[in-house]
């Protein structure tokens, strides 16, 4: 066979119609339906599970900050003592989840470990307003002592695959990845940290950045991408 013949029938088959396309993610859609819960009993203690997260979530005051950490401290994995956690903050598959001592976390804040996911967050790290950690689909959370995460920030531990452009990416599933965020860290405002980010003990992270691969202790970046602008103490 040509190459040219080859290459015409790879083309082809890449080459899938909308009409297709939009049948598999029709087809992938009604699996997702089916993996609902069967039945009304099932159905309704989920939803009553979820509507006490809720209310436990948006619970105003002092009161509802203690409520948080009790009803957080039975669900996660494990929770140090002195953590508190701000109104609207949401908890997926707290079980996979350990978070140290003195944590305090602001308002709506979101944490996921589901699908095989995990997370574990130590001792004194303080996370802004409306900060994303997932590790969903198998991705891995790792963040040391002394952390600060700023406001709006996004650390995302797993991708999309997208290897087949014949298919939709949604049914393809995750690459799952890893984040690791040494001790004494500080994450300013808007960062985003890709799968694969590694950032050692001490480092800075200006604001807006977007972080992958490995960054050396004591560094301070800044861009998209992430790049050394300079070094504590230097």
């Amino acid at each position: 066979m040509s190459t040219t013949t080859q290459t015409t029938e790879d083309s082809t088959r890449a080459a899938t119609s909308p009409t297709e396309f939009h049948h598999e993610l029709t087809d992938w859609h009604a699996a997702g339906a089916q993996e609902q819960p069967a039945g009304w009993v099932a159905l309704l203690r989920d939803e009553l599970r979820q509507n006490a997260a809720q209310a436990v979530s948006y619970w105003p005051g002092r009161l509802g900050r203690s409520i948080r950490a009790r009803y957080f401290g039975r669900r996660l994995q494990a929770l140090g003592a002195g953590s508190d956690f701000a109104v609207g903050i949401e908890i997926v598959a707290p079980e996979r989840i350990r978070i140290g001592a003195q944590a305090l976390f602001m308002r709506h804040c979101f944490l996921c470990a589901a699908h095989g996911g995990r997370i574990t967050i130590g001792r004194s790290i303080s996370v802004a307003t409306n900060v994303v950690i997932n590790a969903g689909a198998e991705g891995v959370i790792s963040i040391g002592d002394g952390v600060a995460i700023g406001n709006n920030s996004v650390l995302r531990s797993s991708a999309h695959r997208v290897s087949d452009p014949s298919r939709p990416f949604k049914v393809q599933g995750h690459v799952p990845g890893t984040i690791v965020i040494e001790d004494d860290v500080w994450i300013a405002a808007n960062c985003v940290l890709l799968p694969g980010t590694h950032i050692e003990r001490g480092c800075i992270v200006g604001s807006g950045s977007v972080v992958g691969g490995v960054v050396k202790a004591y560094s301070i970046v800044a861009g998209n991408p992430a790049r050394v602008v300079g070094r504590r103490g230097g």
